[in-house]
């Protein structure tokens, strides 16, 4: 039995990594705490102030082609959070403006090269104001910026 070769992609994850933290660097304050993938997490119990949380969320993939040489497309989402103190005018308003300077950045374009996105969405977590929150994250607000994204690993 002839041992099948192992084909290396040409774009990894770690290239969409860099790619995504590269670009979002380019419109974010460094006044501004973002917690990149892989890093350790910000505790919130001794910070106060607007941070960032990054995640690439990966969610799907297809073959493109068939065979050994077979291009494959991996599908996720860009998930951007914003961490606010509640009743933090300050943050609120710093948020608005680096939200919306994010989402023109990251929404439906290829200048995040290897990926390719489609709109961003804002999603705003629920809150029931009846019920207290107690724990460590009391009195965090978060609003996140979801971006679908594609790309292609070019496995020749």
């Amino acid at each position: 039995m002839v041992p099948r070769k192992i084909i290396m992609p040409k774009v990894t994850r770690e290239d969409a990594r860099k790619a995504v933290v590269s670009k979002l660097n380019t419109v974010i304050p460094s006044n501004v705490r973002v917690q990149w993938p892989g890093t350790a997490q910000i505790d919130v119990s001794k910070n106060k102030d607007l941070f960032l949380t990054v995640r690439l969320v990966y969610m799907d993939g297809t073959a493109t082609d068939l065979g050994d040489s077979a291009n494959n497309r991996l599908i996720g989402i860009l998930e951007i959070t914003f961490n606010f103190k509640e009743g933090n005018a300050a943050d609120y308003k710093t948020f608005n403006s680096l939200a919306d300077t994010i989402q023109s950045l990251v929404s439906n374009t290829d200048k995040l090269k290897p990926l390719r996105t489609y709109a961003t969405r804002q999603e705003t977590a629920r809150r029931d104001f009846n019920i207290q929150v107690r724990g460590s994250e009391s009195g965090w607000i978060t609003e996140t910026l979801v971006t679908p994204f594609w790309y292609d690993t070019e496995i020749y």
